[in-house]
Order: C-alpha cells, then structure tokens, then sequence
C-alpha cells in the first residue's frame, strides 16, 4: 500500500513510478477494488492496526492481480513483508 491516496501499484526502473489500474489495463472491478483496499489503509493512523481482514483480502487481490498480468508483470506483495 502507499500512504499516498490512489493506488497500491508502481512499477521498479521507470520514470512512471505510480500506476493507475488503467495504467495496466486491469478489469474495472479490479481497480476498484485495489483502490478501496488502498484507501482503507490509507484511512488509519501510521500506529493503528491494520483493519480486521485486511491482509487477507490484500491476497486475494494479489491473486486477481497475477491473473490479470500474467505474462505482462511481476507481481510482488510487499505489504506481506
């Protein structure tokens, strides 16, 4: 996640560091949902847990993400680290 609002995603060695979902070409509903899951992070305070569920959708939205792009990206969930 990043603290900035919008988006989860950035691309390593590229002068377009932050990507949009239709940066990527992903399905609507998935963008929407990166962004969401974003947002609900983005919505706490830097000490404050993260919210009940949140990792685990995190994953299931990694999932979805390497679906999506497989072929295209790697995908790396580093909110896991």
């Amino acid at each position: 996640p990043e603290w900035g609002s919008g988006w989860p995603l950035w691309e390593s060695f590229t002068d377009a560091y932050r990507l949009t979902g239709a940066d990527l070409g992903l399905t609507e509903d998935l963008s929407t949902a990166l962004h969401e899951w974003n947002e609900a992070w983005c919505a706490r305070g830097l000490d404050d847990p993260v919210p009940e569920g949140w990792e685990e959708q995190g994953v299931l939205l990694t999932d979805r993400l390497r679906a999506e792009l497989s072929g295209i990206a790697e995908v790396r969930p580093e909110f896991l680290t």
